[in-house]
């Protein structure tokens, strides 16, 4: 065999492994898993960014207070644990 016919060769078998790769994707519905993966994914970063800020903020909050305050008084300490329970 000559280089052409070996280049003819590679240049068809790759040709149908695209396809054929193309086709099996479809078919196990791989390409729309990973899409799902993704958007998982991203969803859930939005849901820790949104969680972290929540936390940072109610920790600025209580050592803005902890500054002017005297944790040796009980009444001063309940009322920063019920500042951190707080729904918000």
């Amino acid at each position: 065999m000559t280089l052409e016919n070996y280049l003819f060769l590679l240049i068809i078998s790759l040709s149908i492994f695209l396809i054929f790769r193309e086709v099996f994707t479809w078919y196990w519905k791989i390409n729309k898993q990973v899409q799902l993966q993704e958007e998982t994914n991203r969803l859930l970063k939005e849901l820790i960014e949104k969680s972290t800020k929540k936390v940072e903020s109610k920790t600025i909050n209580i050592n803005d207070n902890l500054d002017k305050t005297s944790l040796n008084n009980p009444e001063v300490m309940e009322e920063l644990l019920r500042k951190l329970n707080k729904p918000e």
